[in-house]
């Protein structure tokens, strides 16, 4: 069948091979490729009084992917087609300029009849931004606050150059943004710091007067604070050996003096105070541990305001650069290596292409084929037998 089809397989053949050679070598003109990483620095910046909530791995997706629609919004692309003259200057490939040539001369005719929808100018900046849209590919990495940009274009300079255009357009919607963040944050910590201030002097004052009041002396004639002291064996040992050396003169003492005996009474009361003192131990302790942990609390909500108020000043002021709110880890350089067309993969593919449809072709053509060209077709096709038959002459 191969054989008897062969005229038809190789003009199938022929003709995709043809057409895949035009489209390889003549139609499709090459791309280039140009990639830049920024990082967004954003989670916890100017907030008005701590750290931010750790993020969920949902609202980390969702604020990269908003991220990603910003940048490929009419906001940023807009800005960037000018930016980097993509309006008038854009490289164009050569089927986009057949196109561009087929509008011209729709044009031409639609002045020459006068039909209004056809009089409509090409309009180069609508296209400039459908371009970028169509072979700009944002990857987004929420783990690292990372947005990887990656474009497409027919000349290397402008591949380079329209990536860095998106990054610094979009940077600087990210910072007008934070901007209006910061300014109300810098409302609400202007009076917040002061407040916050005068609570943490009063915590320092409590904790000073509690540390001063809440004093025993030790056996020594050491003033020492009542806190601490259930940790500290050597002070816990020093109370409890003079209590024990106390009740032994107390011992000593009642054998020689009657219990009314001035002696007896002042080595009680200082068993007594001792006693009563180990007993309180513990509450104290646990009041000085409240204000600690007041204090700690309240001052490090200080120092996070103050911080906060710093850093909003300085998104408030454009001082960004020591905050690196959006930082472009690599500047997009030119690559003089085309991406695509693949020509050898293209080739490939017109080869087995063309072979199959000229195959495909050929069993179509000998299903729907009944003549008649030797003895199998007769007793194929009209069920008959074969009396005789005649040689070619």
């Amino acid at each position: 069948i191969l054989f008897l089809y062969q005229r038809v397989i190789l003009s199938l053949f022929a003709g995709v091979m043809t057409i895949t050679l035009l489209a390889a070598f003549f139609l499709l003109s090459p791309k280039y490729d140009a990639s830049s990483m920024i990082v967004i620095n954003s989670s916890s910046l100017v907030l008005p009084v701590s750290q931010a909530i750790p993020q969920s791995d949902l609202e980390k997706m969702t604020m990269f992917h908003s991220q990603k629609e910003i940048i490929k919004s009419i906001r940023v692309m807009g800005p960037t087609v000018k930016n980097v003259g993509l309006d008038t200057g854009r490289v164009m490939g050569r089927i986009e300029k057949i196109k561009v040539a087929l509008f011209g001369l729709r044009q031409a005719v639609g002045n020459l009849v006068g039909y209004r929808k056809w009089q409509k100018a090409y309009d180069r900046e609508a296209a400039s931004i459908r371009a970028i849209q169509k072979n700009l590919d944002i990857l987004t990495s929420p783990e690292t606050n990372v947005l990887k940009l990656e474009y497409k274009a027919y000349s290397p300079d402008e591949a380079a150059a329209t990536v860095n255009g998106l990054v610094d357009v979009y940077s600087e919607y990210f910072y007008s943004v934070i901007k209006e963040r910061a300014e109300g944050v810098i409302c609400y910590l202007h009076g917040q710091i002061d407040s916050m201030k005068v609570v943490v002097l009063e915590n320092e004052a409590a904790l000073l007067r509690f540390n001063q009041n809440d004093r025993m002396d030790l056996p020594n004639d050491t003033p020492a604070p009542m806190f601490g002291i259930t940790d500290n064996v050597t002070l816990q040992n020093e109370i409890k050996g003079y209590i024990l050396k106390t009740e032994s003169e107390l011992q000593q003492l009642l054998s020689q003096y009657p219990e009314s005996d001035p002696r007896v009474a002042k080595l009680r009361r200082g068993m007594a105070k001792y006693n009563q003192a180990l007993k309180e131990m513990p509450n104290k302790e646990l009041a000085y541990m409240r204000l600690k942990r007041e204090w700690e609390i309240n001052r490090d909500i200080f120092l996070m305001m103050e911080k906060n108020y710093v850093t909003a000043k300085m998104v408030e002021t454009g001082n960004t650069s020591k905050i690196n709110i959006v930082k472009q880890v690599d500047r997009a350089k030119p690559n003089d290596d085309a991406s695509s067309p693949n020509k050898k993969l293209l080739l490939l593919l017109g080869l087995m292409v063309g072979l199959g449809l000229g195959i495909v072709a050929a069993l179509m053509l000998d299903y729907f084929d009944h003549s008649i060209r030797s003895v199998k077709d007769v007793d194929r096709f009209l069920k008959i037998k074969m009396l005789g038959s005649l040689s070619k002459l």
